[in-house]
């Protein structure tokens, strides 16, 4: 028996209520495997930065300048644990005379810049290259700052500096954060305790065109972020180098004044919150309505905060 033409655009109904009731569910699906993914390669990323502590007794400096002074040649933490993420090819390549600032820098180790780091990224986060000339993203940052700038408190200052923070032990504070600036930490500097104590977390990868270096893993400005704001805050990141036109609604920003004073928010493209890694390897998701004071004591070494459980 054929159908009437009433019948079939019931039918065509139908389908389509059915399959705008399950496209929701099947996104939510493949973005809980995407998170597990992100969580898995965080775990990793924790996962060498223990290994790091083992071999060296120590854990990576957040940012290491040959001249402390002027910061005219900076390697990343990203580059020290490279080894650990089984990207020996890549640390073993990388010519150490020429970091971040240098005079020559990009074309002695721009190709390694170029590489896509899975290990690094995030499947949910698939902007892919940040940089019109190809530098790749990543996007897992080190924390910099409990509750302050990129550099302050932490032990630099960017008074009388614009364009380069230099260290001021006063002041120094403890606020501290894992990562600083030519600053090696241990676990014994981690008073407040290990498990108690974010190392790294999430971003995402900044807007196409110069500038944006938010979520390269190869600058400095790549691979930090601070506590500062909450996750995923509708607040502007700050960044020197200043933002471009064309902004990722899911990562404002705008111009700090200095170097000293820029900062950046932990970012994912999670619904709900970020993930987390503690300095002894642990994850933990972290929802974008977390307290404020619990967030900055989870950025902080020496805080002594008596309770940061989530």
């Amino acid at each position: 028996m054929a159908f009437t033409l009433v019948e079939l655009l019931v039918v065509i109904a139908i389908i389509g209520i059915l399959v705008a009731l399950l496209l929701p569910a099947v996104q939510a699906a493949r973005e809980a495997a995407r998170r597990t993914q992100c969580i898995n390669a965080l775990k990793q990323v924790g996962l060498a930065l223990q290994n790091h502590h083992a071999s060296k007794q120590h854990f990576p400096p957040g940012s290491q300048a040959d001249n402390e002074a002027e910061r005219t040649v900076v390697h990343q933490w990203t580059i020290y644990l490279m080894p650990y993420l089984e990207e020996a090819a890549i640390a073993d390549r990388y010519d150490w005379d020429y970091g971040d600032r240098s005079a020559g820098f990009a074309d002695r180790n721009g190709p390694l810049f170029r590489t896509d780091i899975k290990a690094l990224q995030c499947p949910s986060d698939q902007h892919g290259y940040v940089k019109d000339w190809g530098w790749s993203h990543s996007n897992y940052v080190a924390c910099f700052s409990a509750d302050g700038s990129w550099v302050e408190p932490g032990g630099w200052s960017a008074d009388n500096n614009i364009n380069h923070p230099y260290y001021n032990p006063s002041v120094d504070s403890q606020l501290r954060a894992l990562f600083n600036f030519n600053r090696r930490r241990s676990t014994k500097h981690v008073v407040d305790g290990t498990s108690h104590t974010f190392a790294f977390s999430e971003v995402i990868s900044g807007a196409d065109g110069e500038p944006d270096f938010r979520g390269t893993w190869a600058v400095d400005h790549g691979v930090a972020y601070t506590h500062r704001l909450g996750p995923n805050s509708t607040l502007d990141d700050k960044d020197a180098y200043g933002c471009p036109t064309q902004k990722r609604p899911e990562a404002p920003c705008s111009r700090s004044p200095s170097f000293g004073t820029a900062y950046w928010a932990a970012r994912s493209l999670h619904p709900g919150g970020v993930n987390g890694a503690r300095v002894d390897g642990s994850v933990a998701f972290v929802s974008d309505s977390v307290d404020t004071q619990l967030w900055i004591a989870l950025g902080s070494i020496n805080g002594g905060e008596a309770d940061t459980s989530l």
